[in-house]
């Protein structure tokens, strides 16, 4: 499994995908986040960290340090993987790990999983504890899973969800490990989901999207789960306002989930847990840092004082938690009136562009939307002719598994398909079993670090096969 690059994982630095951070700190650091501790606990081989935008603050998968993050549909390089996650989705999306951990505040998961066709997942705030994570905005980070299934991105929200005092944020309720470690097949059958129409821009979307995406919801019905119209109380279009309304009928400050003392502070705990000068490293950072979370001090005087208020105690993000858990409790109760289990729409109404394009501007994915405290997930619908990925996203719950395993006479078969569309595989094998991840096609320029096979029984399809991909790591 792999980590983002925002995450302390013992024997490396955190660079923050910041190369102005990496020159700043370049000693590795001592210790694991909570994260990967969890992951390591729970038997993950943890192979290293993945690129992101700088600390995790854009979604286009544009690293100063390490360069653009490629999309591994995308033979000639242009178009984005989304981000900021975008190094843990490749890398999961590649076969190159089985799953990987990803931060999400306005769709850091669920953009890259829909443009390289695998599972992205926004759990409940507060359910998954960061510490050891460098910050973005601390009462909207989310941490969670990458995985090409849902039922993986099950079991690694299983292994690193559950409280934990040193994150204040993090919810309290005890978690049972093993509660994600089975899901039913048939989850969807007599499941009601609402269909919001309000973010399904179909006018702005092009006729091969929404042909993917009614697709995707004309399977879901197929597969036993009842869709209907669902008019949403909270959409992108009212949710700030709803926001405001709710902290002025409390007589509450206004509310800012992007308030400079919240993430001050973030930032001073985080260096704490290294055990050295936290104060001074902040002072070292803060130009660094600042250049993308301009909201804090320029003048160390005033940050300095700033980063010791406790975030749990600053007004204006208090009460923008007291208006989410307000317009939280609205929708959900709007949903328990209709009787819907769960909500759907487009996680991005439009396949991935080129990384030196804008995105189109009102068909993006609001960053108003996810400040709701409800779980998101995002899931491949399907593939355009060009292999490009599209998706779908559900609010709440979902269950599916489609694990696809090969034995050695099917190699044949894999290898006339790797032929067919000039497409990497990665092979596994445990005794006679042979794997192929992924099995949806990919360029061999996707196929960026060198990997060792081994292939039992040996077959001149598979040996093929691997000399290909050999010289496509080489």
């Amino acid at each position: 499994m792999f980590a983002k690059s925002i995450y302390d994982m013992n024997g490396l630095p955190t660079t923050g995908s910041s190369a102005e951070w990496a020159r700043l700190f370049p000693d590795a650091v001592h210790r694991d986040s909570i994260e990967v501790a969890r992951m390591r606990a729970a038997g993950a081989v943890v192979l290293g960290k993945t690129a992101a935008d700088d600390f995790a603050y854009h979604g286009n998968g544009t690293s100063s340090l390490t360069g653009q993050v490629r999309n591994p549909y995308d033979p000639t390089g242009a178009k984005t993987p989304g981000g900021s996650s975008a190094g843990s989705a490749v890398s999961v999306a590649c076969g190159i790990a089985f799953a990987a951990l990803g931060t999400d505040d306005g769709g850091s998961n669920r953009i890259p999983a829909q443009f390289t066709g695998i599972v992205g997942m926004k759990p409940t705030f507060g359910l998954v504890p960061r510490t050891g994570v460098i910050p973005t905005w601390p009462y909207l980070d989310t941490h969670g899973p990458l995985a090409r299934h849902v039922a993986d991105a099950a079991l690694l929200l299983d292994a690193i969800a559950g409280p934990d005092a040193s994150d204040g944020l993090a919810l309290v309720t005890p978690w049972k490990r093993g509660t994600l470690a089975h899901l039913r097949h048939d989850a969807l059958v007599n499941a009601r989901l609402g269909l919001v129409e309000a973010h399904v821009p179909r006018a702005q979307m092009t006729a091969e999207s929404l042909q993917v995406f009614d697709r995707a919801v004309s399977d879901l019905s197929s597969a036993g789960a009842v869709v209907e119209s669902f008019a949403s109380p909270v959409t992108r279009a009212n949710v700030r306002d709803l926001f405001a309304e709710a902290a002025k009928a409390r007589g509450d400050v206004p509310v800012n989930h992007n308030s400079p003392p919240a993430t001050a502070n973030a930032l001073l705990r985080y260096f704490t847990t290294h055990g050295g000068d936290a104060s001074a490293d902040v002072e070292r950072g803060l130009a660094a840092f600042r250049a993308f979370y301009d909201v804090l001090p320029k003048e160390w005087p005033e940050m300095a004082a700033m980063m010791t208020q406790p975030y749990e105690s600053d007004p204006a993000s208090v009460s923008f938690a007291r208006s989410r858990a307000t317009v939280t409790a609205q929708l959900a109760a709007a949903m328990r009136a209709e009787n819907l289990d769960a909500m759907i729409y487009p996680t991005m109404p439009f396949p991935a562009p080129r990384a030196v394009d804008p995105w189109g501007g009102a068909v993006r994915l609001p960053r108003d939307r996810p400040v709701v405290a409800v779980a998101g997930i995002a899931r491949p619908a399907a593939f355009f002719d060009d292999l490009e990925a599209a998706g779908w996203h559900l609010v709440d719950r979902v269950a599916f598994r489609d694990h696809h395993a090969f034995t050695a006479a099917d190699v044949a078969g894999i290898a006339r398909r790797v032929r067919e569309h000039g497409a990497a595989a990665v092979l596994t094998t445990e005794k006679d079993a042979v794997r192929l991840l992924p099995l949806r096609p990919l360029p061999f320029a996707a196929a960026f670090v060198p990997l060792t096979v081994t292939i039992e029984p040996e077959d001149v399809f598979t040996r093929w096969l691997l000399d290909r991909l050999a010289a496509a790591v080489a």
